[in-house]
């Protein structure tokens, strides 16, 4: 929360934003401190952890000084919170959230046709539905090519077998899912195929095996579908993938500023 302060007394910013009717549907934005700066600009948007249960937008603003000097505007993603809020609630909030952007576009100043998404723990597992399930981007005015790249950082990306146990210790999928038939639908995994999207995968070495496998796991799948997947593991923890994007030149920062240029 130091860091959004931070980022809020750097940057110019909107907080806040309603792109739905729930409390908890709301983004903030930054944008580039360069008045000169030409827009329209890429948009890169950011979904906070916290094993769907919990979690704030605010979290992911540490990374918003580094991101908006690519330049580009950053946004936070908040969505609706499970076991208030089952899946697919979480995945139809990204998607409301992406459209919300599209049609705000040129007040913004942003570039409709470059827009990327990413997250971290269960927001990579967002970030990762949401660009893969392109048979649902219709029903929400989006066309399926709309995301660019998707930056996917410390996540799951199989809920089998989740039902009625924890993933990891003291985190459990089961408050989102209805039933033990939610599963395969929440599983980017079992979504996987051939889309426009590009997407840079990390996990880090530290982190505790479950996320490692699945990150490996997830790329192959990705890769032997034909598409576009770059790999990053720096040697840090669960956490620290996360924090160190406040970083304007780590290796996940210099990822992402080439990919939206």
């Amino acid at each position: 929360m130091a860091l959004w302060r931070h980022a809020v007394a750097a940057l110019p910013h909107r907080l806040d934003v309603a792109y739905g009717a729930d409390e908890e549907q709301r983004l903030d934005l930054f944008f580039p401190p360069q008045a000169a700066v030409a827009a329209p600009l890429p948009i890169f948007l950011d979904i906070h952890g916290g094993g769907w249960t919990h979690g704030y937008k605010e979290w992911m603003a540490l990374a918003a000084p580094a991101i908006t000097a690519c330049p580009a505007i950053f946004v936070s993603l908040g969505y609706r919170l499970a076991p208030a809020a089952k899946h697919p609630a979480q995945l139809q909030d990204c998607l409301s959230a992406i459209a919300w952007l599209l049609r705000h576009a040129e007040e913004i100043g942003a570039d409709p046709r470059r827009i990327h998404v990413g997250g971290h723990s269960a927001g990579a597992h967002l970030a990762a539905l949401a660009s893969l399930r392109t048979d649902l981007h219709a029903a929400f005015d989006l066309p399926p090519d709309v995301i660019r790249s998707c930056f996917c950082y410390s996540g799951l990306y199989d809920l089998r077998g989740a039902h009625g146990r924890a993933v990891i210790p003291g985190v459990s999928p089961v408050p989102m899912l209805v039933d033990a038939g939610a599963e395969a639908d929440a599983s980017p995994l079992l979504a996987v195929g051939k889309v426009d999207t590009a997407f840079h995968l990390s996990w880090g070495r530290q982190e505790l095996a479950i996320f490692r496998e699945q990150g490996r796991s997830f790329a192959d799948a990705l890769v032997a579908a034909g598409n576009r997947v770059t790999v990053e593991t720096p040697d840090l923890d669960h956490f620290w993938t996360h924090l160190d994007h406040a970083r304007g030149d780590s290796d996940w920062v210099r990822a992402l500023h080439a990919q939206m240029r």
